[in-house]
């Protein structure tokens, strides 16, 4: 049985125009974790060596991913998607764009950081090969506990 390409789906790289819409959505989904979310999220996409990349589903916005490039690993710093779009892929579409971007930027790793109690985020990640690094006691403003992934990208690997 074939598979449909969803075709109303697509990723490009983000520009400022698209700013309101990275800082809303960063408010709406990282608000439990940072009180600051929108500003710090902005503060990533505008960071020197930051790539952003959005996800538009008929050429509306409904998620991103803010990618920093080191020397010799990448941070995934933010990736969100709208509520109404949870479950249909985007997610695993945003991550296989981070994982490209990272590969043609010539790092070995890509890392990340996520609240434990984030059981959603922290099973996309695991399903993408990310493995814990270790826990962060009180690593969030708000005392939440945090885990440090990391996921080599040298091989062409989910």
């Amino acid at each position: 049985m074939a598979v449909a390409l969803d075709t109303t789906l697509r990723i490009r790289r983000a520009d400022a125009a698209d700013e309101a819409f990275i800082g809303r959505l960063a408010d709406t989904a990282f608000r439990d974790f940072d009180p600051r979310a929108r500003e710090h999220t902005l503060e990533s996409v505008r960071a020197p060596g930051a790539v952003t990349l959005l996800a538009l589903r008929d050429d509306e916005p409904v998620g991103f991913a803010v990618i920093e490039f080191g020397r010799t690993h990448a941070a995934l710093q933010a990736i969100a998607v709208e509520a109404r779009e949870r479950g249909r892929g985007l997610g695993a579409r945003l991550m296989h764009s981070v994982e490209h971007a990272a590969r043609k930027h010539g790092v070995r790793s890509l890392r990340l950081c996520t609240a434990q109690a984030n059981v959603e985020a922290l099973g996309l990640f695991m399903k993408h090969g990310f493995r814990i690094e270790r826990r962060m006691q009180r690593f969030y403003a708000n005392g939440q506990d945090a885990c440090a992934l990391t996921k080599s990208v040298l091989a062409s690997s989910t």
